[in-house]
Order: C-alpha cells, then sequence, then structure tokens
C-alpha cells in the first residue's frame, strides 16, 4: 500500500511481514485508515509489479478539500514489456549497460574533436572507461525495445482521453507506477499547478514540466483551454514516451511534441555531489583518515537542480526546493 501508513502484518511482504498468500486463496487487508490523498499499491511477490499487478487509491478527506475542483481524475504511468522479467534481470547483471543505446559512438567522438579538440575528447573517453561508467547512464532499461509506455493502461495509439469542460479547474492525480522508469510530464500549452505530494498538501507551483521518480504522486490543477491539449510523458533517458489526451470537445486531439535532446552527464551527477565551484573530493587513503573513503569540500542538497535532460530547456520545471509543506 504505497505511501500509506499500515500496521507491519498489513504490509504485505511475504515471508517477511506475513506468510504470503497461496494459490486459490485469499487474504483480508485491514486497517484504519489514518490519511487521505493519492497513493497506490502494488506486488511484492516477484516481478508481478513489473507485470501489471498495480493499481491507484484515492482516499478522499473527511472533510473540504483543501482545493476543491469539480473532478478529479487519476493519471497512472507505467513501463510494460512483453519479455520476460526475470531474463531481463539476468542481461542486467551480465551487462548493466545492455539496453543503453545512446551510447558514446564514433559520431559523437568527431563531434567531441570539433568542439575541444583530439587529446581533449580522447581524455574524456578515457576518464569514463577507466571508471567504468557511461555519460549516458540514466536508466537500466529503456523504451527501445524493451518497454512500452502507458498512461492508464493504454498506449500512445489507443490515446486514452478524458472529457473535460472548457475553463473549469480540473485535478489530474499523477501516480508513477512503473517498475523502474523516470518520466519527465508536461501539457504543451498548459501550466500545471503542484498542489500535493505524496498524498501531502503541498503551497501551489505554478510549472511546465515535473519529473516524477518511481512510485512517486503528484496532484495538479489545470484549467483547458483548448479542444485537446496533450499530457505528454517522455523517459528520463528519451527513448518512448506515452501521449494521451484531455479533451473539452469529443474527438479532439493535439499534437503531441517531440522528445527533448539528451546531455551527457558530468562527474557531478556520476557522484552525487557538486560544490560551489565544481565538483572537487579528496580521497582518505592520502588525505584524510581511515574512516572516511571519500570526502566533498563543499557540498550541496542538489533541491534546485532539475535534474539530467532538463536543465537546459526553456520551460519552467520543478525541483524539489519549490515544495513547502502546508500545515494542517
Amino acid at each position: 500500500w504505497h505511501g500509506l501508513l499500515v500496521p507491519f502484518e498489513m504490509d504485505g511482504v511475504p515471508g517477511i511481514s506475513f506468510d504470503g498468500i497461496p494459490a486459490n486463496s485469499t487474504f483480508t487487508y485491514k486497517f484504519k485508515l489514518i490519511q487521505s490523498g493519492t497513493y497506490w499499491y502494488h506486488s511484492h511477490t516477484g516481478f508481478q509489479e513489473q507485470t501489471g499487478m498495480r493499481g491507484a487509491i484515492v482516499i478522499e478527506p473527511k472533510g473540504r478539500e483543501r482545493h476543491p475542483v469539480a473532478e478529479d481524475h487519476v493519471i497512472l504511468l507505467s513501463d510494460w514489456t512483453h519479455r520476460d522479467p526475470h531474463n531481463l534481470l539476468k542481461l542486467l547483471k551480465q551487462r548493466a549497460d545492455f539496453d543503453n543505446y545512446h551510447l558514446p559512438d564514433f559520431k559523437k567522438l568527431l563531434s567531441d574533436i570539433a568542439a575541444t579538440d583530439l587529446e581533449a575528447a580522447y581524455d574524456k573517453r578515457k576518464m569514463w572507461n577507466k571508471m567504468r561508467m557511461m555519460p549516458t547512464d540514466f536508466t537500466d532499461l529503456s523504451g527501445e525495445k524493451t518497454f512500452t509506455y502507458l498512461m492508464n493502461g493504454k498506449t500512445t495509439a489507443a490515446n486514452w482521453t478524458q472529457l473535460v469542460k472548457a475553463g473549469q479547474p480540473v485535478k489530474l492525480r499523477f501516480i508513477n507506477g512503473s517498475a523502474q522508469t523516470i518520466f519527465d510530464v508536461r501539457i504543451p500549452g498548459l501550466k500545471m499547478t503542484v498542489v500535493s505530494t505524496d498524498g501531502n498538501d503541498v503551497a501551489p507551483v505554478a510549472i511546465d514540466d515535473f519529473r516524477i521518480g518511481v512510485a512517486e504522486t503528484y496532484d495538479v490543477i489545470v484549467t483547458p483551454t483548448k479542444d485537446a491539449h496533450t499530457i505528454f510523458a517522455q523517459n528520463i533517458d528519451r527513448s518512448g514516451y506515452v501521449a494521451t489526451t484531455l479533451a473539452t470537445k469529443k474527438g479532439a486531439r493535439a499534437a503531441i511534441p517531440a522528445m527533448d535532446k539528451i546531455e551527457w552527464l558530468t562527474m557531478a551527477d556520476m557522484m552525487g555531489a557538486m560544490g560551489d565551484k565544481g565538483y572537487k573530493a579528496k580521497h582518505a587513503k592520502t588525505e584524510y583518515d581511515f574512516k572516511s573513503d571519500m570526502r566533498v569540500d563543499s557540498p550541496r542538497m542538489n533541491l534546485d537542480d532539475p535534474g539530467i535532460n532538463l536543465r537546459d530547456i526553456n520551460r519552467k520545471v520543478l525541483t524539489y526546493d519549490q515544495l513547502r509543506s502546508v500545515d494542517e
């Protein structure tokens, strides 16, 4: 029961908090609700979550909503594969980048040489190879050949559509119920006002894009103005997307935008820390003592960083530092 506060024996982890549910039998989960908001459930057994054992949960408050609207709708994002998930895990263990289709190829090398020079381009690749890392390591599995992305169980071609009234605010409850995909979401031409995240109300924030990690939820309020608006969610590695429609007129459909371009990860991204003057780490073996493996002189929280592939776009992107909880 993702995000819900429940007694441990109702958590549903086989072999840990209960014995599991045998075949051809049932188990009744029973617990008191002590919170409201947008949540979801998923299986903790094997790869059932990856093969679709998940769904949305919306708990309405006893009293008035903080931001009441005439209607609200769930937008459940997910990734679907027809491949055997056990085999996918095996392949990842054998070679972590087997599903990465943005590898630094010869064309990219020529581009780097043109931008700098041969020596700088060579040193750049030498550095990444020495660390056995990839500057395009955005996700384990991609949308090239492995995943088809869905909204409310529908592909882009199936075009899940919700009819709403023009000029009337509507709440969209976004849930990332994927197995491993990080999505970047926007509704081109339409501002979204974030009012809740992970079941907690926040001070309203008007944005164009938001990044939603696995298991996160965001409630946003939008006011449709045209016959149709496209709800667009692209994978963090820009290898695939899913698009659906918010329409004020039956049969209407808006254009689907192109996916954004990718940028290479930097050393700061890979190491997870950046100082005011860039990344600088000192290693314990030579400059500190045996109790620390690595130390960053000027660490920062990075809560104001929209993240890789969202930094250089001309749109307002939600960052964690913009989220402020609202006192009850």
